[in-house]
């Protein structure tokens, strides 16, 4: 990604108030597969980090090993 790219989206995490602002996938991963108590939003969210984080764990140490 380049760095605009990177910029908007912080920006418009910081201005919503969100906790964790992920880029690209493996952005996505990493806040869910290292969780820990972490503020939540919403229901659903936390239910999937809690169903699937051993999966999310398995797929970010993937995206660090590459």
């Amino acid at each position: 990604m380049k760095a605009e790219e990177v910029g908007k989206i912080t920006i418009q995490g910081i201005k919503s108030g969100s906790f964790n602002i992920p880029c690209k996938l493996d952005g996505q991963a990493m806040p869910i597969a290292t969780v820990g108590l972490s503020p939540q939003r919403y229901f659903i969210r936390v239910s999937l980090e809690v169903a699937f984080v051993g999966l999310f764990r398995f797929v970010a140490l993937l995206l660090q090993w590459n």
